[in-house]
C-alpha cells in the first residue's frame, strides 16, 4: 500500500461563520490546515506580492487567458512560467503596482504520505512533488479550520513534477456543483490521507 496525500479541490455554496481572510499586506502569514485521516497537520506559509512585465509579458497572459478560456486571471500561470529572474522582460516583484498574487507553500514530507496529488472535479488526477501554488488576489477568498477557500473565477497555478506550470481555472468545474450559477459558490481545498495498492496508483496516475 502507497500513502497519499490528496489536496482535493471540491465545490462548495454554504456560507459558514468565522472565514479568516489573508493578509492583505506584503507580509507573510502561516496557518496551518489538517490533513484528513492524518496524524500531522500541514504548516503553510502564504504571501502576496505585486508583480509588472513587459509588453511580451501582457501578452503571454492574453494568450494564457484564451488557452484557459477565461477573461482574466491568466497571470497567475505567467509570473510562474516568465519569472524575471529567467526573462528580461518577464514578472517582476514590485511594492504596490502591477498585478497581485498570493504565492502558498507547505512541506508535505512531514506528513507521512508517499506521494502528492491534485483532485480537480473534471480533471485527471494531477501528481505533484511539491505542495505549492499560486493565485490571483481576486480569486482568494481565505480559509476556514479545515480548508482554504476560492472564489469560483480563480485561477491556480501549479508546479508539475518536471517543472511545467499548469493552470486551473476553477470556473471550468462549475458543472460538479448542484447550482452551478448561485452567486453564492466558492471552491474549498482540503487535504487527505488516503492509502492504495501501488498498481492502482500507477493506473491512475
Amino acid at each position: 500500500m502507497r500513502n497519499v496525500l490528496l489536496v482535493k479541490i471540491q465545490p462548495i455554496d454554504q456560507i459558514h461563520e468565522g472565514i479568516n481572510s489573508f493578509s492583505d499586506n506584503n507580509e507573510a502569514q502561516s496557518f496551518d490546515m489538517p490533513v484528513f485521516n492524518g496524524c500531522r497537520s500541514l504548516q503553510f506559509r502564504v504571501d502576496k506580492k505585486f508583480y509588472m512585465g513587459s509588453e511580451a509579458f501582457n501578452k503571454k497572459v492574453e494568450a494564457i487567458n484564451k488557452e484557459l478560456g477565461v477573461d482574466s486571471g491568466g497571470h497567475a500561470v505567467a509570473i510562474e512560467r516568465y519569472p524575471r529572474t529567467q526573462f528580461r522582460g518577464g514578472a517582476e516583484v514590485t511594492e504596490t503596482l502591477g498585478r497581485s498574487h498570493y504565492n502558498f507553500e507547505a512541506d508535505f514530507e512531514f506528513s507521512g504520505c508517499d506521494f502528492l496529488v491534485l483532485s480537480v472535479p473534471g480533471l485527471r488526477p494531477i501528481p505533484l512533488t511539491v505542495l505549492r501554488f499560486g493565485c490571483d488576489s481576486v480569486g482568494v477568498r481565505g480559509f476556514y479550520p479545515d480548508s482554504i477557500v476560492f472564489e469560483k473565477e480563480a485561477v491556480l497555478s501549479v508546479t508539475l513534477p518536471f517543472g511545467d506550470v499548469k493552470g486551473i481555472a476553477l470556473r471550468h468545474c462549475n458543472e460538479s456543483a448542484l447550482i452551478p450559477n448561485t452567486r453564492n459558490l466558492r471552491y474549498t481545498m482540503c487535504f487527505q490521507r488516503i492509502s492504495l495498492p501501488a498498481d492502482i496508483l500507477s493506473k491512475l496516475l
